[in-house]
């Protein structure tokens, strides 16, 4: 389960790049071009008058600087638990 410090960070950041987005038309299609991977593509859905959009996209550097959870399990012979 994650952290709600964490979620809560992850949430700020991206609630900060929305605003940005809206605020910086020019600024949003230079973060575009770093964060999708190839091209978008469109297909027309004539019967909802709208485009079904899909494409590959990376996080970048969204989530430098802020601490994920870490857990060990340890398993096989690293067990620290002594054998009896």
């Amino acid at each position: 389960m994650m952290d709600e410090n964490l979620r809560a960070e992850i949430r700020r950041r991206l609630e900060a790049w929305r605003k940005l987005l809206h605020r910086e038309p020019a600024v949003a299609r230079q973060l575009q071009r770093r964060l999708l991977v190839g091209r978008l593509t469109l297909t027309p859905k004539a019967e909802e008058r709208c485009y079904e959009v899909r494409g590959e996209a990376t996080y970048g550097q969204l989530f430098e600087g802020c601490p994920l959870p870490w857990h060990w399990c340890p398993r096989g012979d690293s067990n620290t638990r002594h054998a009896v």
